[in-house]
């Protein structure tokens, strides 16, 4: 059976939640990414990064033949996009002594994962704000929690079990997409686009 080369996004621990004792990953992501290969007969291959803006880098260098991510314009130059699977929430959190009621998102300091889907969005919507660019969530959170930021953006749910003050707003919704890389051949896009109509 031909393999399906499946990109993750690691750094998204909201849909890729770990891994099984013999390495298979486990979430929602890699669940539907094995129902994504069986309708297209093909074995499932995983193919793991621990950025979203890796995936985007990997994209000319024939690494995997769908990824699992946001869908965004930004990235369209490489891959196309799936309707969505799943829609995120994202807001804004801060650290416990911050308030939150006086924070303005167009001028502020946001602390952000570099190359992450709510990064684009920012670029985008708040040119004016100043972006506290990180190399993984983690450290963002950390700069919101030090003060080099006024605030942390991110999906709600995870920052359910962190010692910060959540915003009740939502900021935006990310749509979840599968991106099928360009360089692959027309057929497998046209199943892969006809699985997720059907599922939606």
């Amino acid at each position: 059976m031909e393999s399906l080369r499946i990109a993750l996004n690691l750094a998204n621990t909201e849909l890729v939640t770990g891994h099984d004792p013999d390495g298979s990953p486990t979430g929602p992501a890699p669940e539907m990414a094995r129902r994504v290969a069986a309708a297209v007969d093909r074995n499932p291959v995983w193919v793991e990064y621990t950025l979203p803006s890796e995936i985007v880098a990997a994209a000319h260098s024939d690494e995997w033949d769908i990824c699992f991510i946001t869908a965004d314009p930004a990235r369209a130059e490489v891959m196309e996009f799936t309707e969505p699977w799943t829609r995120l929430e994202v807001c804004f959190a801060a650290s416990a002594t911050a308030d939150l009621d006086v924070f303005d998102p167009a001028t502020g300091r946001i602390a952000c994962l570099d190359g992450g889907a709510y990064t684009l969005w920012l670029e985008r919507h708040m040119p004016s704000a100043t972006l506290v660019r990180c190399t993984s969530f983690a450290e963002s959170v950390t700069a919101a929690i030090e003060g080099r930021a006024d605030v942390v953006i991110g999906v709600r749910q995870f920052f359910a079990d962190l010692a910060l003050v959540v915003s009740d707003d939502t900021v935006t919704t990310v749509d979840q997409a599968i991106g099928v890389n360009l360089t692959v051949d027309d057929g497998l896009s046209s199943q892969v686009m006809s699985f997720i109509r059907a599922e939606a």
